[in-house]
């Protein structure tokens, strides 16, 4: 059973972010599924440092489709992704020096933010772009 599934109440009907939001819950399911078979934390690290690259990755695309469209809220989105990517990016050190270990409760915070985000600051931008009021 995947940690998440995707959704069309998840979709901003932008076809590229939503692809990559796609991608980004097919690596939490896949970091899920190697914790929960009992694999490796060496294992568990390399998904999680895939779907930590790609989750920087998205955000760089996320916030180029924010300035090409003149977004007014860029400054509070943008926000959001650098409070996760420091979080993120210490964790991956954390995991890396061996002080702390890949944990379902890292996974389900994952999860928490990422539907948390779709779900607000990210719906609010797939309403602008498509003219609709949010």
């Amino acid at each position: 059973m995947p940690l998440l599934t995707w959704n069309d109440a998840l979709a901003l009907s932008v076809e590229v972010i939503d692809e990559q939001h796609k991608q980004m819950v097919d690596l939490l399911n896949q970091a899920y599924g190697a914790i929960t078979t009992g694999s490796s934390p060496e294992t568990v690290g390399v998904i999680l440092a895939g779907l930590i690259d790609h989750t920087i990755s998205h955000f760089a695309t996320e916030e180029q489709v924010m300035e090409g469209a003149a977004y007014p809220g860029l400054a509070i989105h943008k926000g959001e992704h650098e409070l996760l990517t420091s979080r993120v990016l210490g964790l991956e050190r954390a995991f890396l020096a061996g002080q702390v270990q890949p944990t379902i409760d890292t996974l389900l915070f994952l999860k928490g933010w990422l539907l948390d985000h779709i779900e607000g600051h990210d719906m609010l931008l797939g309403a602008y772009l498509h003219g609709r009021p949010s």
